[in-house]
C-alpha cells in the first residue's frame, strides 16, 4: 500500500509540473509568468530586469511612454558626410505612466544643397492602451515647432539649379519654416520581439522665401519668391521597427521609416509651392542597457538617396534617466 501511496505521489508532483511549468516573476510589477516568458504578460516589460521600456527606436515613436515623474536626458548625433554632422537632443518627462511631454530637435531634408536642417519641437505623446499579452499598445503624439528661420549657402547650389537667364548662380537660400505632426503608433509583443507600427501625418509651412544670385561673387541679386504661407503642405508616411532581446542587457534594433524630402529646386526655378517627396531610410543597430537608468542605442542607417557604402551614416544616442518618483519617495 505504501507503494501506491509513493507512486501516486510521484505521479501527482508530475501532472502538476506539466501542468504549471516553472515560473518567473517580473521585477517590474511582480506578476508570474512561465519560464518561457521573455516580457511580462501583464505589464508588457522585459521580465529579466526592470529596464525602462524606450518610447522611441531611432526615428519610428512607440506606444511607451515614459514613467511617471521620470526625468529623460538624451543626447547623440549623425555622423557619416562631411555635411551631415548633426547633434541631436531630447528632454522629456513622464506624466502618471500615460503621457509625456518634451523638448527636442527634428532634422528636415531638402534636394537644393547637401546639408540636413536640425530646429528646435516640442512634443506631447498619450498612452490610449498598454501593451499586455496579445493586445497591442497604442499612443498617439504630437509634435510642434516654432517658426524657424534658416539660412543656407552651399558650393552645390549651382549644380544642382544651373545658372539664370543673366548669368547668375544661386549662392544662398534664406526661408522661415514650420511644421506640426499628428503620429499613431502601435506595438505588439511576439515571443523575444516588440514590434511597431507607427503611422504620422505633417503639415509643413513655408514663409518668405529669398534666394541670392551671384556673378562671379561681385554682381549679386537678391529675388523673393511667392509662397503662402497660409498652404497646407501634408505629408504622410509609415514606419515599421522592431526589438529583439538578445540578451539581459542587449536589444538588436531594426527599423525603415519614410522622411520627408522637401522640393525647394522646384520652387526656387518655377517660383512654385513647395512639394514633398518621400526619402526612405533603414536602420540596424543595437541598444545596450549599462544599468535600468543608462542606455545607449547605436547604429548604421542608409537612406533612399545615398549612393553607396561611403554615404553610410552612424548614428548613436545616449539617454539618461532620472527616477523623481524614485528620489522623492512617492507612488504616482
Amino acid at each position: 500500500m505504501k507503494y501506491v501511496i509513493f507512486f501516486s505521489l510521484i505521479l501527482a508532483c508530475l501532472m502538476v509540473d506539466a501542468a504549471d511549468p516553472k515560473s518567473i516573476v517580473c521585477l517590474s510589477c511582480n506578476t508570474t509568468n512561465t519560464s518561457q516568458a521573455v516580457y511580462c504578460k501583464h505589464c508588457g516589460k522585459f521580465i529579466g530586469r526592470s529596464y525602462p521600456e524606450s518610447n522611441h527606436l531611432f526615428n519610428v515613436s512607440s506606444a511607451d511612454v515614459l514613467p511617471s515623474m521620470d526625468i529623460q536626458l538624451a543626447g547623440g548625433g549623425a555622423y557619416g558626410l562631411e555635411s551631415e554632422h548633426t547633434l541631436l537632443g531630447n528632454l522629456g518627462f513622464g506624466l502618471g505612466d500615460m503621457a509625456e511631454i518634451s523638448l527636442a530637435t527634428h532634422t528636415l531634408f531638402s534636394n537644393l544643397g547637401s546639408q540636413s536642417v536640425v530646429i528646435p519641437a516640442s512634443s506631447f505623446k498619450v498612452r490610449l492602451f498598454s501593451v499586455k499579452g496579445w493586445r497591442p499598445g497604442v499612443a498617439m503624439g504630437f509634435k510642434i515647432t516654432p517658426e524657424s528661420p534658416i539660412h543656407e549657402s552651399s558650393k552645390g547650389f549651382a549644380a544642382e539649379v544651373g545658372i539664370d537667364e543673366s548669368g547668375r548662380s544661386l549662392v544662398e537660400l534664406d526661408y522661415t519654416t514650420r511644421f506640426t505632426e499628428a503620429n499613431l503608433s502601435a506595438t505588439l509583443l511576439f515571443k523575444e520581439m516588440r514590434n511597431t507600427l507607427s503611422f504620422r501625418v505633417m503639415d509643413v509651412r513655408f514663409i518668405n522665401l529669398s534666394t541670392r544670385w551671384s556673378r562671379n561673387f561681385a554682381d549679386t541679386m537678391t529675388r523673393t519668391h511667392q509662397i503662402d504661407a497660409d498652404e497646407p503642405n501634408y505629408f504622410y508616411s509609415v514606419g515599421l521597427g522592431t526589438e529583439i532581446t538578445a540578451s539581459a542587457s542587449t536589444r538588436i534594433l531594426l527599423e525603415v521609416s519614410g522622411q520627408p524630402l522637401y522640393n525647394l529646386k522646384k520652387a526656387v526655378e518655377q517660383n512654385t509651392s513647395v512639394e514633398f517627396s518621400t526619402l526612405f531610410a533603414i536602420i540596424g543597430g543595437v541598444r545596450f542597457y549599462f544599468t535600468d537608468w543608462l542606455y545607449i542605442n547605436a547604429g548604421i542607417k542608409y537612406q533612399s538617396d545615398y549612393h553607396g557604402l561611403a554615404d553610410l551614416n552612424l548614428r548613436s544616442e545616449i539617454n539618461l534617466f532620472i527616477p523623481l518618483r524614485r528620489l522623492v519617495g512617492k507612488n504616482k
